[in-house]
């Protein structure tokens, strides 16, 4: 159980917003039960589905589970850039690189930038934890 309360401490101290706080929970179970459900999912080699019990229940768990994620990501996509510009997230775009050469450095040195405004951060946590 400690996992799950330094993964709730984590959101609540960066995340304070309560929608995008859901959000972020639910897009992550959402993909901790995708990992899960897809060990069970048996293909052939030619990519049918082998006939096991509940196989087909699993595939289409898995289907929708796909959906819901994406559902979530496009809502949190939207959530974050109604209430941030898009220049905060790719500052980089706009030739403002000095947070990102400062993220390399920590990096480089074996150490995990802080969250903040602007940065290489942003992007990797999307991309990681779906943000």
């Amino acid at each position: 159980m400690g996992i799950f309360r330094q993964f709730w401490r984590y959101i609540r101290h960066y995340f304070p917003q309560a929608g995008l706080r859901h959000l972020h929970t639910s897009l992550a179970l959402l993909i901790i039960l995708q990992i899960i459900n897809s060990n069970f999912i048996h293909m052939t080699h030619e990519g049918v589905l082998k006939d096991t019990p509940f196989a087909t229940g699993f595939l289409w768990f898995h289907i929708i589970a796909g959906l819901l994620a994406v559902i979530c990501t496009i809502a949190m996509i939207f959530y974050m850039l109604s209430r941030q510009s898009f220049r905060q997230f790719f500052p980089y775009l706009f030739g403002d690189n000095e947070v990102l050469k400062d993220d390399l450095a920590q990096l480089a040195r074996f150490t995990l930038p802080e969250p903040r405004d602007k940065g290489w951060e942003i992007l990797y946590k999307a991309w990681v934890l779906g943000l």
